[in-house]
């Protein structure tokens, strides 16, 4: 009733006692979670219907509540993601058999400040840790008082020293050791194309039209990274002998 963010709640028979005044029954429940529409309630009641886990607060690990949420969550994002997510959740091995209920700040805190990452790592830790304390608040494991993610100070961005351009006098240098070095034409490969390393490295030669003058990004971080991505005329010679390799 009332305007709820997640009007419906999933529950499933506990079992029956017996009113000792009307002797009558008494259905008790336990609640699988509170949702925002009537089919993702159903949905979750299928999901435990087919795989039962033990929603007591009492007894279910962080461990146990990443890989509840992360059978659903996984199946929606691309691989690089789940690695991603797998990388930060390895960072809070220390707290995999601890209650999710006994978890405070100071734990999760403790994991930032003694992992040595940087911010951009920092930042996907957060960002899996939100999303795992959503599910266990949605699943009433924790109250929305515990969902401390918030408060978690991971630091701030700081300005990259490790990333530059290439200036135009290291540019000519590369041109001029590119005749002898092909390793240097990947190198100007890459300046001339702006793609990825990855993106070039994955490249496979039926990726390449010589002809048309271009190379395709079969696949990359997002949908987005799929693309045709133009051949320079002064590079085209290193496409031609990687390709005759």
């Amino acid at each position: 009733s009332g305007k709820r963010r997640n009007p419906w709640r999933a529950r499933k028979t506990a079992g029956w006692t017996i009113d000792e005044k009307t002797q009558k029954a008494k259905q008790s429940y336990i609640t699988i979670g509170y949702y925002p529409t009537r089919q993702s309630a159903l949905q979750a009641l299928s999901e435990y219907n087919t795989n039962p886990y033990d929603l007591d607060a009492n007894k279910i690990t962080f461990a146990e509540v990443f890989e509840k949420w992360s059978e659903k969550k996984f199946e929606e994002i691309s691989p690089s993601n789940i690695n991603g997510y797998k990388a930060s959740y390895k960072l809070c091995e220390s707290i995999y058999n601890m209650k999710f209920a006994d978890i405070k700040l100071a734990h999760l805190q403790a994991i930032v400040d003694k992992s040595g990452k940087n911010f951009p790592t920092l930042k996907k830790l957060k960002i899996m840790l939100n999303q795992v304390f959503d599910y266990a608040t949605m699943h009433e494991i924790i109250t929305k008082d515990r969902h401390i993610v918030e408060y978690l100070n991971i630091g701030k961005e700081e300005q990259s020293t490790r990333h530059y351009r290439f200036s135009k006098s290291e540019i000519d240098a590369l041109w001029r050791w590119s005749d002898s070095n092909e390793y240097v034409q990947v190198i100007l490969m890459l300046i001339y194309s702006g793609v990825r390393p990855s993106e070039l490295f994955n490249a496979k030669c039926s990726d390449v039209d010589l002809n048309e003058g271009y190379f395709s990004i079969a696949k990359g971080k997002n949908v987005n990274a799929t693309r045709k991505v133009p051949i320079h005329d002064r590079t085209l010679p290193f496409f031609k002998n990687w390709m005759s390799k």
